[in-house]
């Protein structure tokens, strides 16, 4: 009978750690966004599908009282050469405009320059698969070369996410170079929109001003809201 207890209490504390490594796999990058208030489509499912509005809107945002920046964010899944195998896989592509910081990441906001040059990205070292090579290449201040739709791209530095169910890893760049790497991607599209509010406003109030002040082809989510989601 204890056995059997014991089995069954296994099993539980093994679902349950199931369920804490699938919820911050899939919420570890959400919690390092800047971002007071986030705008996304009513369309989107995941960070990884997460459909378009149009950039106007945060321009419409900015007309909100205690709305101190609003950003564009791009994700998309795409697929790239494993730098020391050339074997293609899938991996999540990040981009922002490097002059406002969009990751509470310090290597990020330390290379924000580097993505400032074009086809320059950074990489997840803590991304699933065999790439200790081009890390260990990176961490001696080589630059490592590969390719993203048959377009060549430059891993200048690093930094720590992680994989998740969704992706086996990250890059980040700036909003140009994305846009570059996807020239299908209409500029005038945003995959989510990254609100920082002024001191002392309080995020509750000034949502429910959005919300009444968007048209419905957005939503507006506090960031705790969007790790939820």
């Amino acid at each position: 009978a204890i056995a059997g207890i014991a089995f069954a209490d296994i099993l539980m504390f093994m679902q349950l750690g199931f369920q804490n490594a699938l919820y911050t796999s899939n919420t570890r990058l959400h919690q390092t966004l800047q971002a007071d208030l986030v705008l996304i489509s009513p369309q989107g499912r995941n960070l990884l599908n997460l459909s378009s509005f149009p950039r106007r809107r945060l321009y419409q945002a900015l007309n909100v009282p205690g709305v101190k920046s609003a950003e564009s964010l791009y994700v998309k899944l795409a697929n790239w050469k494993v730098p020391e195998t050339r074997r293609e896989t899938s991996i999540m592509v990040l981009g922002f405009n490097p002059d406002h910081p969009a990751f509470d990441l310090p290597e990020v906001n330390q290379n924000l320059s580097a993505i400032k040059l074009p086809d320059t990205v950074l990489f997840d070292r803590a991304a699933r698969g065999d790439y200790q090579r081009a890390i260990a290449q990176i961490n001696q201040g080589k630059s490592v070369k590969t390719e993203i739709d048959r377009r060549t791209i430059t891993i200048s530095g690093l930094f720590t996410i992680g994989a998740s169910f969704a992706a086996d890893g990250a890059l980040i760049t700036s909003d140009q170079n994305y846009l570059r790497l996807f020239p299908k991607q209409n500029a005038g599209s945003v995959n989510a929109g990254l609100i920082q509010l002024q001191a002392g406003a309080d995020p509750v109030q000034v949502q429910q001003v959005l919300k009444a002040y968007l048209p419905p082809d957005v939503k507006v989510l506090t960031k705790q809201e969007f790790i939820e989601f």
